[in-house]
């Protein structure tokens, strides 16, 4: 972490014009006790115990659409629909959340359904597909890359849990699709492209 935490007595400064600013950087953590970080870990697993599997949290954006330059006309502003897919047997969208099947079905016998196996029937909820746009934005030219380009900075941001791995051990990986749609002044769309990526299985 830079500048990193202030000793006793330091302060950090800069200045933007004539204004200049202090500050200090400290760690307010409280400090645990044995007892309460050996709970800390008892719950770390009692949850992992429950849920099982992995839990997939993608924090991203979608920063621009560059390129597009054969446009219906000058006005026309571009918007991007992105689509995540996954496995429905696998991924469930969001914490995993148990689906009671049969006569019995109700909440008050979920108890009864894990107990007493073939009671009740729960399954995991299944996978639906994800999918959402970003909001139109005009082109504009960006001297450094040579380029139009249209900016959205959406924030791409979804989390996925699964409880098992897929045959023979492989777990198919969520792709997301896009879907790059221009709009002109009487609010007619047009499709200009189509592309994917495929999660990266590496953090960062």
């Amino acid at each position: 972490m830079m500048p990193g935490l202030s000793a006793p007595g330091q302060v950090y400064q800069f200045q933007i014009n004539y204004d200049v600013y202090q500050f200090s950087i400290y760690n307010a953590s409280k400090v645990l006790s044995d007892a309460e970080e050996a709970q800390e870990w008892d719950i770390l697993r009692r949850f992992y115990q429950k849920t099982g599997g992995l839990r997939l949290t993608v924090l991203g954006s979608i920063a621009a659409a560059r390129g597009f330059q054969r446009l219906p006309s000058s006005s026309s502003s571009l918007y991007v629909r992105y689509a995540i897919d996954a496995d429905e047997a696998t991924w469930t969208p969001g914490t995993c959340t148990d689906v009671l099947v049969g006569p019995d079905a109700s909440p008050d016998n979920v108890a009864t359904a894990r107990r007493h196996q073939g009671t009740v029937a729960v399954v995991r909820r299944r996978a639906d597909q994800l999918s959402a746009y970003t909001q139109a934005s005009d082109r504009v030219f960006d001297e450094d890359t040579g380029a139009w380009e249209a900016r959205f900075g959406h924030p791409l941001e979804f989390e996925m849990t699964t409880a098992r791995y897929g045959a023979g051990g492989r777990l198919e990986w969520p792709t997301v699709y896009f879907e790059v749609c221009s709009m002109d002044y009487w609010d007619r769309h047009v499709v200009e492209g189509y592309t994917y990526a495929k999660l990266p299985r590496q953090p960062g």
